[in-house]
């Protein structure tokens, strides 16, 4: 270690009540010797504890008082006043036990009274300053860590190989009382007793390796039972061998208890999700159910309607065939007529489901009508070629998506488009569009108050020329065959009311006719 040597020459102060041996000092030529050396003389102790306190020295010699012996008095009085400066007593070669006595007291060295030169003199001083200085760096690091230490809310314990207590911080005090009563004691005593043979393991592999682990366990405090964090770290002797471990342990109690709150809100949360998604899956279930309801009402009225007529009709012919005369002629032939209209309508509804049910499973997802409208044009474009139709497009590509099976829809326009390619005339012209536009359905439909406001749509609109086929000739005498569009139209409509849309038919004045698919726009899609 590298000794002090200052730049200045050293300030010494001399507490000696024999003149001669100043004047011996003065002899030695102390004062001309690199880096030179302030003498500074009094035989009165009281002066000297007011000249320590008021003025800056850097070694003291204490010598002997008036009986020639060294005053631990003195030295005590001189050491409380000036602590951090380095005191050097001066004594006879035969007063070894007041020397090693003041040594002990604090004394940084001694010297004898005519046992040393100017040379030794000078090495012991310096020595001496160096010793303090080191000291003085020592107590405030000392200083700093007793700080740190008593102030930090983490506990900090020295254990020596035994697992003995040889240092607690104030901070255990909260849990396991007085810090000056736990010296000495068994720091596993206190943990909980499932815990234990496993913290002792841990203390036993660290003190092996040198390698600090952190742990968790539970500690006995005061009736309770707290959850601690723990650090170990080796301290090493002079050998390098491990003698003592420094323990930084900290109470995590309640971050331990705000976990398992969090983990049991956290499982609440997941449990209540999952009886939320149970309830939507029931909610749209029954909207299922519901839908179905409906729609199978609605073909059932549709099935039902035709059956009446023929049974009606059948009744008529076999009252008919068992009268004596019978029915005319034009009678018999307008209830075949009613029979085969009925006949025809309850098949085109019964091969209606057929094709739209042919695919059970349905994927409902949010698309854009006006890819699905492309999409089904693309399927027909040779059947309307083969026909010369014109086809113009009017769609708008900022539409929001609707929720629907985009299989059914796609079947839905392909079955329109292809009806019109049967019917229009050549080269007419077919106007496909879509728009945003609002739903409104009668007050009394399907349960809609009469208050409620018009619903956000968006619609498929197929738009053409009246063809004379779609218009009934005049003189047709009724009842008159139910057109094959017509029923078309029904079951397509019944399919369309299944996704919450409908389908209206309009006539302008121009005669154009126009075909719409309305479906209602859902919040958040």
């Amino acid at each position: 270690m590298p000794e002090y040597l200052p730049a200045t020459p050293l300030q010494l102060l001399l507490v000696d009540s024999d003149p001669d041996f100043v004047a011996h000092l003065r002899d030695l030529g102390v004062e001309s010797a690199k880096p030179g050396l302030v003498l500074t003389w009094t035989a009165d102790t009281a002066e000297a504890v007011i000249m320590s306190q008021t003025r800056a020295f850097d070694v003291l010699l204490l010598g002997a008082d008036a009986t020639s012996r060294p005053s631990m008095t003195a030295f005590a009085q001189l050491h409380k006043s000036a602590p951090n400066l380095p005191i050097i007593l001066l004594t006879s070669a035969d007063d070894d036990d007041t020397s090693l006595l003041a040594v002990r007291e604090g004394a940084e060295d001694h010297l004898v009274k005519g046992g040393f030169d100017r040379r030794e003199l000078l090495r012991v001083l310096r020595h001496a300053i160096e010793r303090k200085r080191i000291e003085s760096r020592l107590r405030r690091s000392e200083e700093f860590f007793r700080l740190i230490s008593e102030n930090v809310t983490d506990l900090i314990a020295v254990l020596d190989r035994d697992g003995r207590r040889l240092y607690n911080n104030p901070a255990y005090e909260q849990s396991l009382g007085p810090a000056s009563g736990l010296a000495g004691t068994d720091s596993f005593h206190e943990i909980h007793p499932e815990d234990r043979a496993r913290i002792q393991a841990v203390f036993r592999e660290t003190l092996a390796s040198g390698q600090g682990q952190r742990t968790e366990y539970r500690l006995l405090s005061q009736g309770s039972v707290r959850y601690i964090e723990s650090l170990g770290n080796v301290v090493r002797d002079e050998q390098g061998q491990p003698d003592k471990m420094v323990v930084i342990s900290r109470d995590i109690t309640e971050r331990r208890q705000a976990m398992d709150q969090l983990q049991l809100t956290l499982s609440q949360l997941q449990q209540a999700h999952e009886e939320l998604h149970a309830a939507q899956d029931r909610l749209v279930q029954t909207e299922k159910i519901e839908a179905l309801s409906t729609f199978a009402a609605g073909i059932a009225h549709e099935v039902r309607n035709p059956l009446q007529t023929i049974l009606l009709g059948i009744d008529f012919l076999r009252e008919s065939l068992r009268g004596p005369t019978g029915s005319d002629p034009a009678t018999q032939q307008l209830v075949l007529t009613d029979l085969e209209n009925a006949a025809r309508k309850a098949d085109a509804v019964i091969q209606g489901l057929l094709e739209f049910t042919a695919y059970r499973h349905q994927e409902i997802q949010v698309h854009h009508l006006s890819e699905l409208l492309e999409q089904s044009l693309h399927a027909v474009t040779a059947e309307l070629g083969q026909r010369g139709i014109r086809v113009q497009l009017e769609l708008d590509s900022g539409l929001p998506g609707v929720r629907v099976d985009a299989r059914k829809i796609k079947h839905v326009l392909i079955k329109l488009l292809l009806g019109l390619a049967e019917r229009l005339p050549t080269a007419a012209t077919l106007t496909l569009r879509t728009c945003q536009t609002t739903l409104v359905r009668s007050p009394a439909s399907r349960g809609v108050p009469p208050d409620r406001p018009a619903q956000a749509a968006v619609c498929v609109e197929l738009e053409h020329a009246a063809p004379a086929s779609l218009v009934p000739p005049a003189d047709l005498p009724l009842p008159t065959l139910v057109r094959k569009e017509d029923l078309d139209l029904m079951v397509v409509k019944k399919v369309v009311e299944l996704y919450g849309g409908m389908v209206e038919t309009q006539a302008d004045k121009t005669g154009l006719l126009r075909t719409r698919l309305l479906f209602r726009l859902e919040p958040g899609v």
